[in-house]
């Protein structure tokens, strides 16, 4: 979840930040990063229920290639810049930054029977995972008191680590059943149901290990004061929907007319967070308490010292999730059936995730939200399509579709981020910014066959499959 991928980035830099100004007492090497992003969608879902073979059983698999990307250094050294200008030593900060393809599969059968055929698919139409494995090693904190009064003489030493691993998965699976009907050479029509499962989970720590001792000197005596902390903080998070939506489907001599009819519904689960620190740590902001310098608070605290004493946060929400999908509207021609056609989809809403409590982060007390949420939990995410022109070729063993749609998204209060961007060769259109489509691949074989498919625009997914003609 993002506004818990929050926390642990900001456990993890405010104690990089908060002791930056005092070099010569708090020492901390840079935070280890690694970080992993995978993100896959499935073309397979768009497919056409018109697009059967009437006379041969037929059963397909596919599965998109995880190809890997790395960020370069010079992005990555952009990325990070500012947070590298806090460490204290003179090790070179670079995180380790992938990207991967997500390896989504598509299973589907074909079987010709009662004058029609009978499909069954499962898609996994949407996957998008991030991982990530972030915290600082070890860190040494060595102030130097001077007490006001001369009363007592303080000494100091902490050291300790933090740790924040965190899984975020959110994804899309669809399950279909299909019959397509050819009355004649004229007109055929299809019936699909969908089963669409969405489900969103995180889970993830932030550990924090702070041993230390405290030295309190008056009149030649010393009190020794031990610390230690061993601090193991949840996140978790889970949500999950079903439900079924119907396509529609007709081709009437050279024309095909489709209808894919989405929804709007609510998720159900919760999101718990709980961390938590120090009693001379602010839970809120992470900074040490003002009078950890001052002999008389030690003194006054020694109970809570030798007690570990700890103060602690609590984020949770157990409100729904909305999720939305557009209905889809798509006329095509054939201009050459099976071979060439060009078609004209029209979208009737938007894909769209939204979470939103403005309880998360409060303090009932003083009516501050959290530094990190200031506005409390908001996630709300919107990708809109417009308007969508496709040519479909397919000659022989070759394949391919090329067009243009109408393309923007939405973040937050943010709307219309594409259409926002100024470059001049960007063409707006509807509400959204035109931007290209493209793909083609290849199928060899007779009985048994081996595909290759590239979808090189908007979304890039390099797949493979098999396709057995029974």
């Amino acid at each position: 979840m993002k506004c818990f991928n929050k926390i642990c980035v900001f456990v993890i830099f405010a104690f990089v930040g908060i002791f930056a100004e005092n070099e010569e007492r708090f020492k901390v090497p840079p935070p280890a990063v690694d970080v992993s992003f995978g993100l896959g969608f499935n073309y397979d879902y768009l497919k056409s229920p018109l697009e059967v073979d009437f006379e041969n059983a037929r059963g397909f698999y596919s599965v998109n290639i995880p190809i890997r990307f790395v960020l370069s250094d010079e992005l990555t050294d952009m990325l990070f810049a500012e947070i590298a200008e806090n460490f204290t030593d003179d090790e070179y900060f670079m995180p380790n930054i992938v990207a991967r393809q997500h390896a989504n599969t598509t299973i589907r059968v074909d079987v010709p029977m009662l004058r029609g055929v009978c499909s069954f698919s499962h898609i996994n139409v949407m996957s998008m995972n991030y991982r990530n494995a972030m915290g600082i090693p070890n860190f040494r904190f060595d102030p130097k008191f001077e007490p006001e009064t001369g009363e007592y003489d303080v000494n100091m030493l902490m050291t300790g680590n933090v740790n924040t691993p965190i899984n975020i998965s959110l994804g899309w699976e669809s399950m279909m059943f299909g019959y397509a009907y050819r009355v004649n050479e004229l007109f055929t029509f299809a019936l699909n149901l969908h089963r669409h499962r969405f489900y969103f989970r995180t889970h993830g720590n932030i550990d924090m290990d702070i041993l230390g001792k405290v030295d309190v000197g008056a009149e030649g005596i010393v009190f020794p004061i031990n610390i230690n902390y061993s601090m193991r903080n949840q996140i978790s998070g889970q949500y999950s929907l079903e439900r079924w939506t119907p396509t529609l489907a007709a081709r009437i001599w050279n024309f095909d007319l489709l209808a894919r009819f989405m929804f709007k519904d609510k998720a159900k689960g919760a999101l718990s967070g709980r961390y938590v620190v120090p009693f001379f740590i602010n839970p809120t902001n992470f900074t040490f308490d003002e009078g950890l310098g001052d002999p008389n608070y030690i003194m006054d605290n020694l109970n809570n010292f030798t007690s570990s004493k700890t103060e602690t946060v609590n984020l949770e929400t157990n409100r729904d999730m909305k999720w939305e999908l557009p209905s889809v509207l798509t006329l095509k021609y054939n201009i050459f059936p099976e071979r060439l056609s060009v078609s004209y989809s029209k979208f009737i809403g938007q894909t769209r995730l939204e979470l939103v409590d403005e309880r998360v982060g409060l303090d009932t007390e003083t009516g501050e939200y959290l530094p990190y949420l200031p506005n409390g939990l908001d996630l709300r995410m919107g990708i809109s399509t417009d308007h969508l022109l496709l040519l479909n070729a397919n000659f022989g063993w070759f394949y391919g579709n090329m067009g243009i749609m109408s393309l923007n998204v939405d973040y937050g209060d943010q709307k219309k981020l594409l259409s926002n961007i100024n470059e001049k060769y960007l063409l707006r259109y509807g509400r959204g910014v035109m931007l290209p489509t493209l793909s083609g691949g290849g199928i060899i074989g007779t009985k048994l066959q081996l595909m290759l498919e590239l979808n090189l625009l908007p979304l890039t997914a390099f797949k493979t499959g098999v396709v057995y003609n029974f």
